[in-house]
């Protein structure tokens, strides 16, 4: 589907009579078949925005999500798992694990410190090598 801008540059078009859906449609480089379904549209809803789509909505909103880098300021180290428990009794909002992991992944956030993993100790060094 064309763009927002282009869409209401073919309504204003359009609407001046001046132009039919063919030369529209050459002008601004999209099908004419695109032309005539933002006519109608446009003629039917007399809008062109954008319809809130079906599904479940987002459960953690962008304020909530950007006050999730709140919580692991202090400890980098946090994991998802108390940084929902922390949300959930704080702001009274039931928040999954990979609820929380997705939002920081959708910020580019990533731990600087390395996973923490045990030290190996010599036998299990030669346990690997063997």
């Amino acid at each position: 589907m064309a763009q927002e801008a282009t869409r209401n540059k073919v309504v204003a078009l359009l609407h001046g009579g001046k132009h039919s859906a063919i030369e529209i449609s050459q002008l601004y480089g999209v099908n004419k078949t695109t032309v005539y379904r933002i006519k109608e549209r446009f003629n039917r809803e007399e809008t062109l925005n954008h319809k809130r789509g079906a599904g479940r909505p987002d459960s953690l909103r962008n304020k909530i999500a950007l006050s999730c880098t709140k919580y692991v300021s202090n400890d980098r180290q946090k994991p998802c798992h108390e940084i929902a428990e922390e949300i959930c009794l704080k702001r009274g909002i039931n928040v999954s694990t990979s609820t929380v992991y997705r939002c920081f992944k959708s910020l580019d956030y990533s731990k600087p410190y390395p996973i923490r993993v045990p030290i190996l100790t010599e036998k299990n060094r030669l346990a690997r090598i063997e």
